[in-house]
């Protein structure tokens, strides 16, 4: 059975704080459980269920996992959803990799997104697409942000989430030329997007922040019907709408 100790430990890592300082964060659900027992098994501290609702024999748990039962109430207390569904696992923070070189062939730079949702859908839709690396610049919502994994089902596992500044991904990326979601650039069906490249998205409310102009970017614009009276797009849907064209330009003889 979960003890007190166990109980308090769990919960602290509902903030942020206390995620960093311990490098660990929750995740909820069957679904997410059995997504982290399959792509990192080896990260998994514990599983805790509700008593009766799970049996450890159902899933693959690794022989380093702790497996421990609990009842509703303490359940409820560990969890962030208002229905609790029974079963969450304490994950280890992936060690950092920031240093290593980011050869993949696109990547996203994510500016000022605040909103867990947005990014935990954006993740869900750039592992879609078959990315591996998603960079996020000054003031973007923690990844760990439990609203962010539950948004992201299961891809926060396939995808390195980075902080990194424009500077420093300049820096690790030297090779990838800068292409910017902007209400005011180039229409994006007409571009010839390469075979690598950097897509920028920037904050839901106000953009990208300004940059300077020592490497160039390409600014590039979804195309907004003649009719049309809305003032701009959900930042997590430009994402996949620009994705969906660069990976069918990309595949084009």
């Amino acid at each position: 059975m979960l003890s007190k100790i166990q109980l308090k430990s769990i919960r602290t890592l509902q903030t942020k704080k206390h995620r960093q300082k311990y490098q660990k964060f929750t995740v909820e659900g069957e679904k997410i459980v059995r997504e982290a027992l399959l792509e990192c098994p080896d990260r998994i501290e514990s599983i805790v269920v509700t008593t009766g609702q799970f049996e450890k024999s159902q899933f693959p748990v690794p022989s380093a996992t702790t497996w421990m039962e609990t009842d509703s109430r303490s359940m409820a207390s560990m969890s962030t959803l208002q229905t609790p569904p029974g079963i969450l696992a304490v994950v280890h923070m992936p060690p950092a990799v920031a240093s290593d070189p980011l050869d993949d062939s696109w990547i996203l730079f994510l500016d000022g997104v605040r909103d867990p949702g947005n990014l935990g859908t954006i993740l869900r839709t750039a592992d879609w697409f078959g990315y591996t690396a998603v960079l996020l610049g000054p003031g973007c919502v923690d990844w760990s942000n439990p609203k962010v994994i539950q948004a992201s089902m299961g891809s926060i596992f396939r995808i390195r989430c980075l902080e990194m500044s424009l500077e420093q991904v300049r820096k690790h990326c030297p090779d990838h030329p800068l292409f910017a979601a902007d209400m005011h650039g180039e229409d994006a069906t007409r571009m010839a997007w390469p075979q690598k490249g950097i897509l920028m998205m920037g904050n839901e409310s106000h953009g990208l922040s300004p940059a300077d102009a020592t490497h160039p970017i390409h600014h590039v614009r979804i195309k907004k019907d003649p009719g049309s009276r809305a003032e701009s797009l959900n930042v997590a849907m430009a994402a996949g709408i620009l994705m969906q064209m660069i990976s069918e330009r990309r595949s084009m003889p």
